[in-house]
């Protein structure tokens, strides 16, 4: 399997792009889908509630409440 390197990761997220980071080159290993919340929109919504299976987690600073 091949893996992309840490700088294409964050180009592909600063375009907007989901992508997947895992914790291990292992087959059993864990992996998140990371996207940057400013370009979230209802069609990557969909994606991680329907595909992803899991929580949408966001980050936030305690002043953007």
């Amino acid at each position: 399997m091949k893996f992309n390197t840490i700088e294409e990761a964050i180009l592909a997220i600063k375009n907007g792009e989901m992508v997947v980071v895992v914790d291990d080159d292992d087959e059993d290993n864990v992996g998140e889908v990371v996207m940057a919340a400013e370009k979230m929109n209802e069609v990557s919504v969909d994606f991680l509630l329907n595909h992803a299976r899991g929580y949408i987690s966001v980050v936030a600073e305690k002043k953007s409440f």
